[in-house]
């Protein structure tokens, strides 16, 4: 019975590498055609750094947490807009003591589970509170982890006036809960599918799915408006944002184009009156 002999690794690496070396060998260019690629891709770079200075963007590791009560701890993302988007920790067994909304809070859990009186809401629960309701005490079993719009967390002076005000008669509207697994999902463009969580008189807010390889060209919508990255990477133009980030626009920045390779789950809200995507005919 005859053995072959076992590929040696080092040499096969060796030969691999200088397939890749031929292959890879640069082509040149006469100057002419080697300045205008430059210019090229210079003018890029300047409108590409233009773009994103009308963005505040917030990577998932910058280390902005602060302590709001012993087990609680939140991220602010952005206040330029007129309100206050963040993230909030909770570690298990932590709470927010009872409070009333003097915002429109919109909520949505990323993690863990949390209970606010009878309620239990879960990841990938929407969870909102009109201007004038109240929570009770705010609790979580096996920690959370959430986002919120529309609130006054990391504003010392406002949330004391929460507190106070939930001692105060007054119940406010009623809020309102979808469930992960409830609402319709529109297709709005091949791979794109969008599941409406709220609409108001002068903005709305939105989940919005792209399967690998899909975009939306910016005349399609877009921005001014805020998202956060859920689920896998995506580009906001040419921004890479991956699960846990969060780009703002401000309302001078340019609608561009959403794309991903892999496939993204995010939450928008846009400062419209309308959808900001039109659906695909």
């Amino acid at each position: 019975m005859s053995h072959s002999t076992p590929p040696d690794d080092d040499a096969s690496m060796v030969t691999l590498q200088q397939l890749l070396a031929e292959a890879l060998k640069p082509v040149d260019f006469d100057s002419a055609r080697s300045d205008a690629l430059r210019s090229r891709l210079l003018a890029r770079a300047r409108t590409s750094l233009i773009a994103r200075a009308r963005h505040t963007i917030v990577r998932r590791d910058d280390d902005r947490w602060a302590r709001v009560v012993d087990g609680v701890r939140v991220k602010l993302l952005n206040e330029d807009t007129g309100t206050r988007s963040v993230l909030v920790e909770f570690d298990a067994g932590s709470a927010l003591p009872m409070h009333r909304h003097h915002e429109h809070e919109q909520c949505l859990v990323l993690r863990g589970d949390l209970q606010m009186d009878d309620l239990d809401i879960r990841a990938g629960d929407y969870h909102e509170a009109p201007a004038g309701s109240r929570h009770g005490r705010v609790s979580s079993t096996g920690g959370a982890l959430i986002y919120l719009r529309g609130v006054s967390l990391g504003d010392t002076r406002s949330v004391v006036r929460d507190m106070l005000t939930a001692w105060l008669p007054g119940r406010g509207g009623m809020p309102r809960t979808i469930r992960a697994g409830e609402g319709a999902w529109s297709d709005m463009a091949p791979g794109v599918q969008l599941k409406r969580l709220f609409e108001g008189n002068t903005e709305n807010s939105m989940l919005l799915r792209l399967q690998p390889g899909a975009r939306i060209a910016p005349d399609q919508g877009g921005f001014p408006g805020e998202c956060l990255l859920i689920e896998g990477e995506a580009f906001v133009g040419d921004t890479l944002l991956r699960a846990g980030e969060y780009d703002c626009a401000s309302d001078e920045a340019d609608a561009c184009e959403l794309s991903s390779d892999i496939g993204a789950l995010f939450y928008l809200h846009s400062r419209r009156t309308c959808l900001p995507f039109a659906p695909s005919s």
